[in-house]
């Protein structure tokens, strides 16, 4: 079967591998360019400072940790493909460093062990973890409380676009159709119709 992924953000080329593995024919489609590295790395940082701002704005709660991270290396080649990486990323505003096996304890000593069979390691300060599920979580409930127009539509499968004029006007469902802000429709249990400019997804019998 031909199948178009449209996205190439995380979701678009993972769905692309795994259709790929069955044995599809498979079209990933994007509105941007192949981005290059140091646009890509310019992102990361973009991604990270609105992070920033989410979790001054709204507190999630979400097993934060800004840590750093290592990344052990093996053999003199991975350490010399690791340096010359770090280089580059370093002129482009990312704070890494190479180290070696001693260095790597002394910031990490449970790698004691494992340092033994590595060259060295690539850390990086700024490094950040969380809990994923909690984020989203935490979000969506923020969401919920402070913006009172979001109209949440779970437990909904999309089966495909209703198209007119070149333009996406609403969303087929696999229980009819979910209409999409621009269209006038009457919402159930809203007690009067939403205009064009409306915010929220509307889907009626829902």
């Amino acid at each position: 079967m031909k199948i178009c992924v449209v996205g190439a953000g995380v979701i678009g080329p993972t769905t692309a591998r795994a259709l790929l593995r069955r044995g599809h024919q498979v079209i990933l489609v994007d509105a941007a360019a192949r981005r290059a590295s140091a646009d890509l790395l310019a992102l990361a940082f973009f991604s990270r400072d609105q992070l920033a701002l989410l979790r001054r704005e709204l507190a999630l709660d979400f097993d934060f940790r800004d840590a750093g991270k290592l990344v052990l290396l093996s053999g003199a080649g991975a350490l010399g493909a690791a340096s010359r990486q770090v280089d580059w990323q370093r002129r482009h505003g990312c704070r890494q460093q190479v180290l070696g096996r001693d260095a790597c304890i002394g910031i990490e000593p449970a790698l004691a062990a494992p340092a033994r069979h590595s060259s060295g390691a690539v850390h990086t300060p700024s490094e950040q973890v969380g809990d994923c599920l909690a984020f989203c979580q935490g979000l969506d409930a923020a969401l919920a409380l402070r913006h009172a127009s979001l109209r949440r539509v779970f437990s909904t499968v999309a089966t495909g676009a209703v198209i007119r004029a070149g333009r996406v006007r609403a969303l087929r469902r696999h229980r009819g159709r979910l209409f999409c802000a621009g269209q006038r429709h009457r919402q159930r249990g809203a007690g009067g119709l939403h205009g064009r400019g409306a915010a929220a997804l509307s889907a009626p019998g829902l």
